[in-house]
């Protein structure tokens, strides 16, 4: 089999200048492509970040009361003491059902 029929008429010379075309306009195309994708990416991370703030500025609006900052708590009724005795404190291994 011969070559195609293209490639017949283009000379060795004409056919490297002719992959070299080809080879720079692919380099461009990557190129330009990498340039985009990177404006594209920092124009997705300023609107999640956008996102990200008003989300918290409408809890913050919605959601916030100060008197759950105060001393009237009613998580801890009994003082720190007993949280962190129950969270030092692990089950016997004897007993335990999930060993």
């Amino acid at each position: 089999m011969g070559t195609c029929t293209f490639c017949r008429w283009i000379a060795y010379t004409d056919r490297t200048q002719f992959i070299g075309i080809i080879g720079d306009r692919i380099f461009l195309l990557n190129y330009w492509g990498v340039k985009l994708f990177a404006r594209a990416n920092s124009a997705i991370t300023v609107f999640k970040f956008i996102i990200l703030g008003a989300t918290i500025l409408s809890l913050i609006l919605t959601g916030f009361h100060s008197e759950n900052f105060g001393t009237s708590s009613s998580f801890a009724p009994y003082g720190w003491s007993a949280v962190l005795t129950a969270v030092g404190s692990r089950a016997n291994p004897a007993t335990c059902s999930l060993t």
